[in-house]
């Protein structure tokens, strides 16, 4: 499949374009203007008679390149045909729909851009966070005997990772004014406090590394933060079946999906 080529207007008479440059440019226009004369029907908003007559008189600017008529004596006919409503109205009902399938395309590929960086960026997460479980490959215990949790955020379009483990004891830095703000409006719907998380504690790490100072919750760039987590599974026997202790990922916990939904933050 050839990939996509966007219209481009006629090249000038001066300038006289390149033989080879002009006679690509109506290859390129009479392709796609054959084409949505083959995809036209009866209840088509414009005549296919007249889109196929265009064709054909693209087909003819292309034969007279080859025998050599000069390039600017082919420009300024074609563009007086056009000039003299020869076409119809064919020639720009192309380049509207042309547009059309552009701006889909270019929608596309910004859209597949922004689906690799996220991907790029959950597997910094992923990455940062089981780097560190690798730190405490013994395990990371609370004070309560359960496993702790280690977090990755990573950027979006950016090398730069962040880390945080669960327990308010375990943070690296005690507080920032935009994670107290980020709270006020949760809930406690787990049995630990909401401050206490690995992704708070990651989230902190960001806002003070970021080198514009991030103030309140509306500079954190929304769709920009991959969150991956890894918990601490403390095993033993489970179901009759012995479980051997280990670090697995897991998902964000009530307390802090209710912060991730409102920053616009992604998780991995």
């Amino acid at each position: 499949m050839q990939p996509h080529q966007p219209y481009t207007p006629l090249p000038p008479a001066a300038p006289a374009p390149a033989k080879q440059t002009l006679g690509d440019w109506f290859y390129l226009r009479r392709t796609q203007v054959e084409a949505l004369a083959g995809s036209m029907t009866i209840k088509s908003d414009f005549s296919k008679d007249l889109m196929e007559a265009l064709g054909r008189k693209l087909r003819t600017m292309e034969g007279l390149i080859s025998q050599d008529t000069p390039t600017a004596t082919v420009v300024t006919q074609f563009q007086g045909w056009l000039d003299d409503y020869k076409d119809h109205g064919a020639w720009n009902h192309y380049v509207a729909e042309q547009a059309k399938l552009d701006k889909a395309e270019a929608d596309r590929q910004e859209k597949a851009t922004k689906d690799r960086e996220i991907s790029q960026a959950k597997q910094r997460a992923s990455s940062a966070a089981i780097t560190l479980t690798k730190t405490y490959g013994g395990g990371l215990l609370s004070d309560r005997g359960t496993g702790r949790v280690i977090a990755g955020l990573a950027v979006v379009n950016s090398p730069a990772t962040y880390t945080g483990i669960s327990g308010v004891d375990m943070h690296t830095h005690a507080t920032n004014s935009v994670i107290d703000e980020l709270l006020k409006g949760t809930h406690k719907a787990e049995e630990w406090p909401q401050a206490s998380c690995a992704e708070v504690d990651a989230l902190k790490s960001y806002l003070h590394a970021a080198p514009a100072p991030i103030v309140s919750i509306a500079q954190i760039p929304r769709g920009a933060l991959v969150f991956h987590a890894q918990v601490w599974n403390i095993g033993g026997t489970k179901g009759g079946k012995y479980v051997t202790p280990h670090w697995q990922a897991r998902g964000a916990c009530a307390n802090c999906t209710q912060w991730v939904e409102k920053i616009g933050a992604l998780l991995a």
